[in-house]
């Protein structure tokens, strides 16, 4: 083959449905890979929350228990990915909705742990409360974090302060 015939090979380009499944194909890669991060990280520092709460004095039985709080750092993590993933490929301003979201999901997850406190009302009870909160914390803390590195919000657009419409 002389040079003046591979000179002329051109790119076959690429469909638009070729295009979607790519995109398809990395957005579950990155779901699947934020999941994972946040559900081993988290995991592993709920598995401390729970052992420095037992130490304290909370019962290890239900919620502290392994597969309790792992399966369920698991499930959480990877909701949290799909609902990232898809506030930032489907919002106008996904930096502002997650910013808007994931604190209000924060503290609506802990409904559940001071009905529980309620429920129990005894202090190891109110230990155990307490271990869930900051399980919560540190999973979010963790997601936010790998969720923002995997599957980044786009920029804000403008001045880069937030308008009336915004705020």
């Amino acid at each position: 083959m002389s040079d003046s015939t591979s000179s002329n090979v051109q790119p076959i380009p690429r469909s638009a449905h070729d295009r979607a499944a790519d995109s398809r194909a990395s957005g579950l890669r990155a779901i699947a890979l934020s999941a994972l991060i946040v559900a081993v990280v988290a995991g592993a520092v709920n598995a401390g929350v729970a052992a420095a709460a037992v130490a304290l004095g909370a019962e290890p039985t239900g919620p502290l228990m392994p597969l309790a709080y792992l399966t369920l750092t698991v499930v959480g993590a990877i909701g949290a990915a799909v609902g990232w993933f898809l506030i930032v490929r489907r919002s106008q301003r996904p930096a502002l909705t997650l910013r808007r979201l994931v604190p209000s999901v924060l503290v609506l997850s802990w409904i559940p742990d001071i009905v529980l406190g309620f429920i129990v009302n005894t202090a190891d009870g109110w230990l155990t409360v307490a271990a869930l909160m900051v399980m919560h914390v540190a999973t979010v803390a963790v997601a936010v974090g790998a969720y923002s590195w995997m599957m980044p919000p786009a920029p804000s657009t403008g001045t880069g302060s937030l308008d009336a419409r915004e705020r």
